[in-house]
């Protein structure tokens, strides 16, 4: 369900990419830094955080572990609380 989710086109939108901003900033990376650490340019991830274009579910996952966060901290999933 996952990977449905993320690879549907236009699910991925700037509320998403404000989550990645964020993230990014607090642990105090460029976006030139985190890039390259996903293979990719500073451009194409700008588009990212700018929800010109959506991550793929390998570059979200890649993210998660940069960031060490959650995929679901990235895509502002809340998950219900069990109890």
């Amino acid at each position: 369900m996952f990977v449905k989710l993320i690879q549907k086109k236009g699910n991925f939108n700037m509320t998403n990419g404000y989550n990645l901003k964020k993230i990014r900033q607090k642990i105090g990376l460029s976006q030139m830094e985190v890039a390259n650490r996903i293979g990719t340019t500073q451009p194409q991830y700008n588009k990212y955080e700018t929800g010109k274009q959506d991550p793929t579910a390998r570059v979200i996952i890649a993210l998660s572990k940069i960031y060490n966060v959650t995929p679901n901290d990235i895509l502002g999933f809340e998950l219900p609380q069990e109890g």
